[in-house]
């Protein structure tokens, strides 16, 4: 518990964070307000939730919201902090936060686990890494499982916006997206998308997607392609002066946006009926 504002490590397995959260913010606010006779919001704003993949995330996790207290400069000893779960993780305390066994077993156990937390102290811990991307915290494989669960299940709605801060930006389409849309709407094969052929039109419009398209950076990307990445973003901005000078290619790519933006949209189309 920080001076303004509470972090909790919390699992949820039936989907009801939204829920609980709100009984348990209304249920405190309604308490405070009625003992010091106060009038008005006690919180001055919604919870931030952040989706976290368990087995390689959640000890780092752990271990920065027990030091927040010291980084943030509230106290100087976190391991006996009164508003803190450390001290039970530790069993130098009992009674509050009896879920201490899943996060101990991680790294095997009480010593080990008081260890690892004072190891983190001097560590430099970017926001991103604790954060998450669009409020998910995990591999790209992990994001990847959450996109296409949500999108199979139809779950963009305005309540999972909510639950998911900045669940919009979450619709960048993945690398095999592209990939597929490519294949299967000018019926090539996989290898051409990579050909270092002059004059390849799919590898110049596989790269153009990547990088309009999905989260990758130019590195990553003229990693898939076997290229520098100085020399990706030159070929994709002349690609791109292409298409405004040639009507032929500018017709294909916008045929391969329509694709590309009905599924970062949510929703699937027919690559046939485009035949």
């Amino acid at each position: 518990m920080m001076n303004n504002h509470y972090h909790l490590l919390v699992e949820t397995l039936n989907g009801n964070l939204t829920k609980g959260m709100h009984y348990l913010n209304a249920s405190y606010s309604n308490w405070f307000r009625i003992k010091h006779n106060l009038v008005g919001s006690i919180f001055q704003g919604r919870y931030k939730a952040i989706l976290v993949e368990k087995d390689a995330y959640l000890l780092e996790l752990s271990a920065y919201i027990h030091l927040n207290p010291l980084r943030g400069g509230i106290t100087e000893s976190y391991d006996d902090f009164s508003w803190s779960s450390f001290p039970e993780y530790c069993h130098a305390r009992q009674g509050y936060f009896p879920y201490t066994l899943e996060i101990l077993s991680l790294i095997g156990g009480t010593k080990a686990y008081r260890k690892f937390v004072a190891s983190r102290i001097a560590a430099s811990v970017r926001k991103e890494s604790i954060y998450g991307t669009n409020s998910i915290l995990g591999g790209e494989d992990f994001k990847h499982r959450v996109l296409k669960h949500l999108s199979e299940k139809k779950l963009f709605t305005e309540d999972a916006q909510r639950e998911i801060g900045e669940l919009r930006r979450l619709r960048k389409l993945m690398e095999e997206d592209v990939r597929r849309i490519i294949i299967e709407l000018f019926k090539i094969k996989k290898s051409q998308l990579v050909e270092k052929t002059r004059g390849n039109f799919f590898r110049k419009l596989y790269l153009f997607g990547l990088k309009k398209y999905t989260d990758l950076s130019l590195k990553t990307i003229g990693e898939l392609a076997g290229m520098d990445y100085g020399a990706v973003s030159e070929l994709i901005g002349r690609f791109e002066k292409e298409c405004e000078t040639e009507k032929e290619i500018r017709n294909k790519v916008v045929l391969f946006e329509t694709v590309l933006k009905t599924k970062e949209a949510g929703s699937d189309l027919n690559i046939k009926d485009l035949d």
